[in-house]
């Protein structure tokens, strides 16, 4: 496995810079455009180094590194700020300890070093099925998922989540399978139910309009796990915009089932 290094930076054609730069320094790159999905990465995957500006939307770069102090002080020497902000923003930075600065615009072999000084000879940890699960669905835009298993004939239960306030996950710690929520929904039909937007799904799913407020969520989508023919769970994901979940969107999310589907399956047997 390659170190990974996460990227957050909100201008799509400098995040496209970025991504090709870093591969091209023989690491891979996970590339967000806000601030909480970083934050939510950084609480279950282990990243070799971060790059990020401190404009960006959410939580904003000094927001990030208050987080990685608190939770991975051990990253913060691996930490690289890229940024356009003010010096006396940049010199506020010296709080974090470790914490390379950087000005855009930016040399790129300078960019370059100073990465592979930050990634060091770190070597990744094999990823979890957890931390893989939200690995690749924040990464396709989702905020919030959930993974469900069948208990028994009537209920499912969680086997995997992230995203989520505890207070509100363990509501549905184990749901009856015919409850009016999109995954029992996915679960009994065998395909994939895809809500682009509150006002298109309320009607047919109310008890999720507390789920909606609380984890202000503008989308929901939900596909089986199946092995062999036979569905035995269901997975689901909130987004904070509205999708239009076009083709490419709905295949990737289609990708990470199958995933799940394999891997849970195997650990079942």
């Amino acid at each position: 496995m390659r170190p990974t290094l996460l990227v957050v930076e909100d201008d799509p054609a400098t995040r496209t810079l970025l991504s090709v730069l870093m591969h091209r320094c023989g690491l891979d790159a996970d590339v967000v455009s806000n601030g909480n999905d970083a934050v939510t990465l950084l609480s279950r995957v282990p990243y070799a180094a971060v790059l990020t500006d401190l404009y960006v939307p959410g939580k904003s770069g000094a927001e990030l590194l208050t987080f990685i102090q608190a939770n991975s002080p051990e990253l913060l020497p691996h930490s690289i700020v890229l940024s356009s902000a003010p010096r006396r923003e940049m010199d506020h930075m010296a709080d974090f300890a470790g914490v390379r600065v950087m000005s855009k615009p930016f040399d790129l072999d300078e960019l370059t070093n100073a990465v592979m000084s930050a990634v060091g000879g770190t070597v990744p940890p094999p990823l979890g099925l957890g931390e893989e699960f939200c690995r690749r669905s924040v990464l396709s835009g989702a905020k919030a998922g959930v993974v469900f298993q069948a208990v028994d004939r009537s209920h499912l239960g969680i086997a995997i989540s992230y995203g989520y306030p505890p207070g509100m996950i363990s509501r549905f710690t184990v749901i009856d399978i015919d409850a009016p929520y999109p995954a029992c929904e996915a679960f009994r039909r065998g395909r994939g139910v895809w809500l682009p937007s509150w006002a298109l799904a309320g009607k047919d799913y109310p008890l999720l309009s507390t789920v909606w407020n609380e984890n202000e969520s503008y989308a929901l989508a939900a596909l089986p796990l199946v092995k062999d023919g036979t569905v035995f769970g269901a997975a689901g994901w909130s987004f904070r915009t509205p999708r239009p979940f076009a083709v490419a969107e709905r295949d990737r999310f289609e990708e990470i089932a199958a995933y799940l589907s394999h891997e849970l399956a195997q650990i079942v047997e």
